[in-house]
């Protein structure tokens, strides 16, 4: 974005610092804009949120007094502040603007103008700006393609066509957006179904004709419980985006992405609802929904963001801004040395709240939101927008392009290090090409993937160098390889990364050769891959250093096990494998000598056989048990192989282990790695646990994707992976946690189920005739005690209760009060205590015994000095009921305790030697083992960067988080911590 100092005044802040001249905007960061337009001197400020320090605060003349309302095809539309009556499109690369009539609409009302959307390039004949209202089921619309003196903006009702569709009066649309040459729609406040609408525009004869047409069914989450939900619509270029935003009590829980690639959707798919006429009709009475259902699959959820942000602005309209890719991409040059420096900045959602104050920041990876203030500039009537238009780099920066010419031959390399350092590299790439490849001939390894990555100028460069001549070799011994790399495959990405062990350094590789996602990697030798390969049916021999593929000749069978004797390019390769199937043989290929594969038969199974390798013209494999076999002579032209068989080694483990077979020079070793089997019920091993691991409850988080529960230590930070297979948690809500169970509502068994995922035992309770809004359970289930109670979401007042070693069914309980207002019901004896809506107390007494006779009792909330919404929680501490109060913010934080006798609460300012757990649905208060993690109130939240669990300290007023034993980092609120969208629980140890 270049622009004149004679356009404009400037404030250029960074650090404090006032230049007078304007810097563009570099392309490596996401730029907000923000119109104070409020104040009598309006101005534009572009800020980051990446860096504080940096602020343009500037006054265009094309803003000034004008809202930013949305960015379309490169033109950014204006309308004027407060009046809404001039509108104008301006493109901030060629200064060109393009100004509307006046608008004047017949009611007068121009502030019921709520969004806008421009169908084409103002340059296309077809071309209009269309704007919607709040309170008339109207659009206003100006042709542009017309000549300025013939424009005019026509006001047109779309009641009778939204009504053939939705089959409902008085309902509007929403969220216009425009994608691939077309404009789309959301209608979401409809009886049956959020829909997707595309809006149908013609132009003939200089006449606008709008139709619309149902697209089909808005995609959405799985059934979770949300007091609201928002549903946003975003179009760019291809790409037909839905956000699906989920809240409960004014918190953003839920944050979902569903993408339609519009090239993919076929044309009976966008025609099927054509001649749809729901007028006289109602959706729910319909007997076939096939083709409403289909809808739906056309949609997918994203799991990765990769470089892209959104920002959507709740405060404003609802209006979302996108930008595909957002990275910071650096090269620094010092005398032969090339570091890449990367910083993504990408895979963000931002939203800002409803009250213009709060910016939510969702990470797309780990499924957490961050929490922190607007800038201070930014007021709560601010307009905030996120900068879609281009941006060009004045600082120096290469900022490199991929065109299709380019993507054939390129290769992408980035290290990451420690000790890295900016430089500017336009030096670099003023250098003839005679020297940069004089340069590139002295490195080696690293340096030269480096160089060759840098961009195109260099990857042509750089000389083509054999690595395997004497040379080269010796260069590389010497220097690169010190060892082995991990390598890993991204599957989404195609990026093979390469890690060093020893110094930590990674370094990423684009792979143009062969897709690699999901193949098995059967054998890695001397640089070179052998795995089965997908798209080829065969075994491939790959190195991906310099993207040499090699295929094998096709088998009859598929192998469990595989091995190479030596490189492919040798005359002397050869690839022995042993086979899934059933059948005693042995594969075995000569690379260089024959087309086919030949087959030997063996004594034993070949799919038991692990670890083949090769020791002179010898071949040795282990059993399943860690015994050893040997092939002898299998070099020979002529062989005639022998067959050896030979005990495992005698190890102290008795336990399940895994057998590990390699050559060490001439020699052969076994490592044999065993997990200790503790049978952690016996007397000796609880106690350990107790004095160990049993510090304090986990924090457990389920990965909907990969089937992983992670559970962290709150005091050390630790974190331990455990592979679910028992039961799909994803999505599922979590109602209550103790002694080391999950009483959870599964969608799965459609109803109630226990689980605890230490030891995997899973319990179904009886099937319910409702939903429950909040559960509680007395004892472990495997205790004859257990009982679990349970609050419908429904409006008849009953409480349901079932006795777990008793009976196979639920009992009813009649109560005073709507049940699906009750929370965090907890046990004390045989009472059941819970919480009203506002921390009203309810009780209900003698509930356990047989035939029980219960009493309701009620009572105020404490008394608190919040003024702002709060959240009250729950517990029980001891033979003690505490109630704690949070603000909204996460402060003030109080706690109370009941006094029954005097029938009041009492507030407290210490737990003494407890502590307390809170997340959404569970609420636990238990003695501290240890002095640093008593008197503190842990929550499911973590600090941004360490990703250490924060907690508030009653000592000292304020939130922390533990590094090892030590307390660090200071929060004052809220601000600046993350918490978790997936579901979570904290869960104490129980195996």
């Amino acid at each position: 974005m270049n622009i004149s100092e004679s356009q404009m005044e400037l404030k250029h802040n960074y650090g404090g610092s006032v230049c007078g001249t304007l810097l563009p905007l570099s392309g490596k960061y996401p730029w907000f804009v923000t119109q104070n337009l409020e104040v009598e001197k309006d101005s534009s400020i572009f800020y980051t949120i990446h860096d504080p320090l940096i602020k343009y605060q500037c006054q265009i003349p094309e803003l000034l007094g004008k809202h930013i309302r949305g960015y379309f095809h490169g033109w950014v539309i204006l309308s004027c502040h407060p009046q809404n009556v001039m509108w104008s499109l301006w493109n901030p690369v060629t200064f060109k603007i393009i100004r509307l009539p006046h608008l004047i609409l017949k009611d007068g009302d121009l502030e019921s103008i709520a969004q806008c959307c421009l169908s084409a390039p103002p340059d296309d004949p077809t071309s209009i700006l269309m704007l919607t209202r709040t309170n008339k089921t109207t659009f206003v619309f100006c042709l542009l393609g017309n000549k300025r003196k013939k424009r005019r903006w026509i006001e047109m009702s779309y009641a009778k066509q939204l009504k053939r569709i939705t089959g409902e009066d008085n309902l509007f649309i929403n969220s216009l957006v425009c994608c691939n040459g077309k404009v789309y729609a959301l209608n979401v406040y409809n009886s049956f179904a959020g829909l997707v609408i595309l809006i149908d525009i013609a132009v003939k004869d200089k006449e606008v004709l709008i139709k619309l047409v149902l697209l089909g069914a808005s995609p959405f989450s799985s059934s979770i419980k949300y007091s609201e939900r928002t549903f946003i619509l975003k179009g760019s270029c291809t790409d037909l985006f839905l956000i699906e935003l989920g809240f409960n009590k004014e918190t953003l829980e839920r944050v979902h992405l569903f993408r339609l690639d519009m090239t993919s959707v076929k044309s009976e798919e966008m025609e099927r609802f054509t001649d749809l006429d729901m007028t006289s009709k109602n959706w729910k009475e319909l007997e076939d929904y096939t083709d409403f259902d289909m809808s739906f699959d056309i949609w997918e959820e994203m799991v990765d963001l990769n470089d892209a942000i959104f920002f959507v602005d709740l405060a404003r309209d609802n209006s979302v801004y996108y930008k595909p890719e957002i990275a910071s991409k650096c090269l620094c040059v010092y005398v032969f040395y090339i570091i890449h420096i990367f910083q993504q900045l990408g895979g963000y959602i931002h939203i800002r709240d409803r009250s213009g104050k709060l910016l939510y920041t969702y990470h797309f990876k780990d499924k957490t939101i961050s929490l922190s203030c607007m800038p201070s500039m930014v007021q709560p009537t601010s307009n905030v927008s996120l900068w879609e238009c281009r941006l060009e780099d004045g600082h120096g920066e290469v900022i490199c392009t991929t065109d299709s010419k380019q993507e054939e031959d390129q290769i992408l390399v980035k290290s990451f290090g420690e000790n890295a350092v900016e430089f500017n590299e336009c030096h670099l790439l003023n250098l003839p090409l005679e020297i940069l490849e004089t340069i590139i001939k002295h490195c080696v390894g690293v340096e030269y993937m480096n160089f060759c990555a840098t961009c195109k100028r260099c990857h042509v460069a750089a000389p083509l160098i054999q690595w395997s001549n004497e040379t080269s070799l010796r260069r590389l011994q010497t220097y690169s390889l010190i060892s082995p790399w991990l390598t890993v495959v991204d599957n989404n990405k195609g990026i093979i990364t390469f890690t060093d062990p020893m110094f930590g350094e990674s370094y990423f590789m684009k792979n143009q050769h062969v897709w690699l996602g999901y193949q098995e990697v059967c054998c890695s030798r001397f640089g070179w891959l052998l795995f089965s390969s997908t798209e080829f049916g065969r075994l491939v021999f790959f190195k991906p250093f310099i993207g040499d593929l090699r295929k094998l000749p096709l088998a009859d069978c598929s192998f469990e096990s595989v091995c190479f004797s030596a490189p492919p390019t040798s005359p002397n390769c050869m690839v022995v494998g042993f086979s899934t199937n059933v059948e005693s043989h042995a594969y075995i290929h000569y690379v260089a000598w024959e087309q086919s594969w030949c087959t030997l038969g063996v004594g034993f199974e070949p799919y038991s056989i692990h670890f083949p390798t090769f020791l002179g013209q010898d071949l040795y494999a282990l059993r399943a048990e860690g015994e050893l076999i040997s092939i002898n002579v299998l070099g020979e032209e002529d062989y005639s192989p022998t067959f050896v068989e030979a005990k495992a080694p005698l190890s102290c483990c008795r336990s399940p282990s895994h057998y590990y077979l390699m050559r060490c020079d001439q020699d052969l070793l076994e490592v044999i790695v065993a997990a200790p089997l503790i049978q952690w019920s016996n007397e000796t091993s609880l106690r350990r646990l107790q004095t160990y691991s049993l510090i304090s409850p986990w924090l457990m988080v389920v990965d909907n994707n990969k089937s992983i529960i992670t559970f962290t230590d709150p005091m050390f930070g630790e974190s331990y992976f455990m592979k679910n297979q028992h039961v799909w948690l994803g999505y599922q809500e979590v109602c209550c946690s103790r002694f080391g169970w999950l009483l959870f509502s599964s969608t799965e068994f459609g109803r109630l189920v226990f689980f605890n995922p230490f030891t995997g035992d899973l319990r179904k309770l009886p099937l319910a005739d409702c939903s429950f809004e909040s559960v509680s359970f007395s004892a472990p289930p495997t205790s004859p005690n257990c009982m679990v109670v349970g609050f419908s979401t429904n409006v008849e007042s009953h409480a349901y209760i079932h006795y777990v070693a008793r009976e196979q069914s639920w009992r009813t309980l009649g109560v005073g009060f709507e049940p699906y207002s009750i929370h965090f019901p907890t046990f004390l004896g045989q009472d059941l205590y819970a919480l009203r809506a506002e921390g009203e107390l309810i009780s209900i007494n003698v509930l356990g015994e047989e035939d029980y006779s219960p009493t309701f009792v009620e009572a105020k909330a404490p008394l608190s000095c919040c003024r702002s919404p709060s959240h009250y929680y729950l517990m029980r501490c001891d033979q003690d009921l505490l109630e704690v109060i949070v603000g909204e913010t996460g402060v003030p934080i109080e706690v109370f305790k009941r006094n029954d006798s005097k029938h009041e609460w009492k507030k407290i300012h210490s737990l003494g030697k407890y502590m307390i757990y809170i997340c959404d649905t569970i609420c636990l208060c238990i003695e501290a083992k240890t002095p640093q993690m008593e008197n503190k109130i842990y929550f499911p939240r973590r600090h941004p960067k360490n990703r250490k669990i924060v907690f508030y300290s009653l000592d000292t007023n304020t939130y922390h988080t533990f590094i090892r034993e030590n307390i660090e980092q200071q929060f004052k609120d809220y601000m600046g911590t993350a918490y978790h969208l997936v579901p979570h629980a904290w869960i104490e140890p129980s195996w």
